[in-house]
C-alpha cells in the first residue's frame, strides 16, 4: 500500500502530478516522432497503460478503462516479438481492464479480458520454454564442434 498523502485535503495530488508528468510524455512522443514505429507504439502503450492505472487509483474509473484501452490497441499493433517481450505490461492492461469491467458488474465483458491475460502468460512461459530448448541445442552443437576440433 501507498504511503498516505502528505496533504490530507488533497489525497490525490501526487497522482494528478504523475499524471501530468505522463501526459506531457504522451504529448512529447506525438509532437516529436512522426513515424509510428514499433517501438514508439511500445512506448505510448506503456505510458497510457501507467496512466490508466493512475486514474485507477485516483478513483477515476471510466478514465482509467479509456487509458487501459488505448494501451491495449496499440499493444495489438506491435510485432509479436515485442509483444512477447512486454507480456507481463500486456497481462497487466488486460488485468486492469477486466478488473474495472467486473468492478462495475459487468462480468460477462470482463472474463475475456481475464482469460486474455491467462493466455498471454501460457504464451510467454512457452516461448520461455522453448527458447530453453534452442539455447540447450546450440550449446550440445558447440560441444561437438569443439570436440571434433580435439
Amino acid at each position: 500500500m501507498g504511503k498516505p498523502a502528505a496533504d490530507e485535503t488533497k489525497p490525490f495530488q501526487e497522482k494528478y502530478e504523475a499524471r501530468e508528468i505522463l501526459n506531457e510524455l504522451i504529448n512529447e512522443i506525438k509532437e516529436s516522432w512522426l513515424t509510428q514505429s514499433a517501438v514508439v507504439k511500445t512506448v505510448k502503450a506503456l505510458l497510457y497503460n501507467r496512466l490508466g492505472q493512475n486514474f485507477y487509483d485516483a478513483e477515476e474509473i471510466s478514465e482509467s478503462e479509456s487509458q487501459m484501452q488505448k494501451s491495449l490497441a496499440l499493444w495489438l499493433q506491435v510485432p509479436k516479438a515485442l509483444q512477447l517481450r512486454f507480456s507481463h505490461s500486456i497481462q497487466d492492461v488486460y488485468n486492469g481492464i477486466g478488473i474495472v469491467l467486473a468492478n462495475r458488474e459487468n462480468n460477462a465483458e470482463a472474463l475475456p479480458y481475464l482469460t486474455k491475460s491467462i493466455d498471454t502468460y501460457e504464451a510467454a512461459i512457452a516461448a520461455c520454454k522453448e527458447q530453453d530448448k534452442e539455447v540447450k541445442l546450440f550449446s550440445k552443437a558447440e560441444e561437438y564442434e569443439l570436440s571434433a576440433l580435439d
